[in-house]
């Protein structure tokens, strides 16, 4: 759940007047110039991160916990979720209301998200007012009270986000192909939690985890926008000195067990008339150095409405108002997956089809037409993905979290345009598999028990368990 201030009008403005100045630079002949920002341990042993651009008067700022709902025990999904939601209910200064009451005031954005491999509070704010919302975030990560009262208005409505979730048909697949494909892995559970796990949370859970995450040293304060580096840093130090002591948090997240055989899980949910499918099998991790080839190829395969997999199953049978690949890569490794949604009646031929053009992209790979069109693509998307001071905050938070090298970004583009079709295609058979995969569908499970037979080993699944 994100919980976010409204901007006032008059910070909007300023910010879509000069988005412009947010842009990619073009540097000489051309060449894209990617943000790069500064890096500094604290004495604390937290790590800072600092981008200068002084265009308008907004500093953007995010506090990274380096640890995320992976870092729950096995039985208490949801739970790093919770505790940094409760963090923004109450300290030992303010309550929940006086916390967005001064934040409204100021014209400040706050809010918390979860995901598997950390916990980040993030904001932005008019230069003028920084010190008070640096105050207001580090009483929030310093001296959080717990209240036991927003803990249970909390669970409620967390519970509705999971229903709301479990509404959505694209959810639904995705949340279980996820739990089908890593199996013990922590990145199998739902980062919001379960109806069954969020009730048994208590108090203490959550100050447990609070307790052995939310330390200096597995802490990451980051500022990009109207501040120098001295000054950013100068803040962190004063105003984050009291975060309780503590190292790095190492996490193990264990091993995959690797399947011997093709899986078909059927999300049981009556009454469709159209189906969820995923198809895919476990990845990469972020910073494996094949990363950019495999991306390379799945935008190649399925990445765009060109690309061969929509082409057949939408563009030329209708089968299905898109299909597509992708690939997901975490601290651990992520998955490969195709994602279709035909009507019932279409969806076994789709599943063949799909399976058919994916036996082949391993075997012989994608036309050099298709390859180069993919490369242009993610090339002249890439700016997109740093368009505002935050959006470059996520990407130092990415570099730092899944040990990217630091020149990662500062040469992305020129390792895409470097690559060739075919040593892609030779590293793209050395690290997928034709078989086994992991097919998950949401649909009438009776209605399909017997169909998709052919394709692997069957069972079911209630959407909601």
């Amino acid at each position: 759940m994100k919980i976010a201030m409204i901007l006032l009008s008059a910070m909007a403005v300023t910010l879509l007047s000069c988005k412009g100045e947010w842009l990619s630079r073009i540097g000489g002949q051309g060449k894209l110039l990617a943000p790069h920002w500064k890096e500094a341990e604290l004495p604390n042993k937290a790590k800072g991160v600092v981008y200068e651009d002084h265009s308008v008067p907004i500093i953007y700022y995010r506090a990274v916990i380096r640890s995320g709902s992976a870092a729950e025990p096995p039985d208490k999904p949801g739970l790093a979720n919770l505790t940094g939601e409760l963090l923004l209910r109450g300290t030992k200064s303010h309550t929940r209301d006086e916390i967005f009451s001064q934040l409204e005031g100021m014209g400040a954005t706050l809010e918390v998200e979860t995901s598997y491999d950390f916990l980040s509070y993030s904001g932005s704010v008019l230069s003028k007012n920084k010190d008070r919302f640096l105050k207001i975030l580090a009483e929030i990560l310093i001296q959080p009270t717990f209240p036991a009262e927003e803990l249970t208005k909390l669970r409620h409505e967390v519970m509705a986000q999971i229903q709301e979730q479990l509404d959505k048909d694209r959810e639904v697949v995705n949340l279980h192909f996820r739990r089908a494909l890593f199996g013990d892995h922590p990145y199998s559970r739902p980062v919001l939690g379960t109806p069954q796990s969020i009730p048994n949370i208590t108090l203490t859970d959550i100050m447990t985890f609070y307790r052995e995450n939310f330390v200096s040293g597995n802490m990451i304060l980051e500022s990009a926008g109207d501040i120098s580096k001295g000054d950013a840093i100068n803040d962190f130090e004063l105003l984050f000195a009291g975060l309780p002591p503590g190292e790095m948090r190492q996490s193990q997240y264990g091993e995959f067990k690797p399947t011997e055989q093709n899986r078909v899980f059927l999300i049981d949910k009556p009454q469709r008339t159209q189906t969820q499918i995923m198809i895919g099998q476990v990845g990469i991790p972020a910073n494996d150095p094949d990363y950019i080839p495999l991306t390379v190829m799945s935008t190649a395969f399925g990445g765009t409405f060109t690309a061969p997999l929509n082409d057949e199953i939408r563009i030329k049978r209708g089968w299905s108002y898109g299909a597509f690949s992708y690939l997901r890569s975490w601290k651990d490794p992520g998955f490969f997956a195709m994602w279709t949604f035909p009507a019932n009646k279409d969806t076994v031929p789709a599943i063949e089809l799909a399976l058919d053009l994916y036996r082949r992209f391993i075997d012989k790979g994608v036309k050099e037409n298709e390859f180069t069109h993919a490369t242009e693509h993610l090339v002249n998307s890439y700016p997109f993905d740093w368009d505002t001071p935050g959006d470059i905050l996520s990407l130092a938070t990415q570099r730092i979290i899944f040990d990217l090298p630091r020149d990662y970004y500062l040469t992305y583009t020129d390792r895409i345009r470097g690559l060739q079709l075919q040593s892609a295609h030779e590293i793209l058979k050395r690290r997928l598999r034709k078989e086994p995969l992991t097919i998950a569908i949401v649909c009438d499970a009776k209605d399909f028990f017997q169909k998709v037979s052919a394709f692997g080993q069957v069972a079911v699944r209630r959407y909601d368990e």
